[in-house]
């Protein structure tokens, strides 16, 4: 599978703090710490989770599927990317999140493990800022 590109920061610093990811078959979690700026991803073949671990509210502009959000993000909080679709992010501050990227054929299986009759039928919806 082609790694698509990485979001870029667009800040006067270095892009990152640090970045820290793990890897498995159909999952890969990563952790970032920015600065305060911009970026935009998206991953043709893989739905999105980013979950902001910041200790404090953040604001956050985002934009996917032609519609936009802004809001203060807490620690917890949830936005969703489904595959194939461009997500924008603009943040006030130091951000700190998880970017959880699984791959299409491994939702789409456990759908079928779960849903059975009506997998085929399930589709996975952008979602900005959510918490359980």
């Amino acid at each position: 599978m082609q790694n698509p590109a990485v979001p870029q920061a667009k800040t006067n610093s270095p892009p990152y703090l640090f970045n820290q990811t793990q890897c498995w078959d159909n999952i890969r979690v990563e952790q970032f710490h920015n600065p305060a700026g911009e970026g935009d991803c998206h991953f043709e073949a893989e739905h999105t989770l980013f979950m902001s671990l910041a200790p404090r509210p953040i604001h956050y502009l985002q934009a996917q599927d032609g519609k936009v959000h802004t809001g203060l993000y807490r620690k917890g909080d949830l936005s969703i990317a489904p595959a194939n679709t461009p997500f924008f992010a603009r943040w006030e501050g130091e951000e700190h999140y998880l970017r959880i990227r699984l791959t299409i054929q491994f939702v789409q299986s456990v759908a079928r493990e779960t849903f059975e009759q009506v997998a085929d039928r399930l589709a996975l919806l952008p979602e900005f800022q959510f918490r359980k």
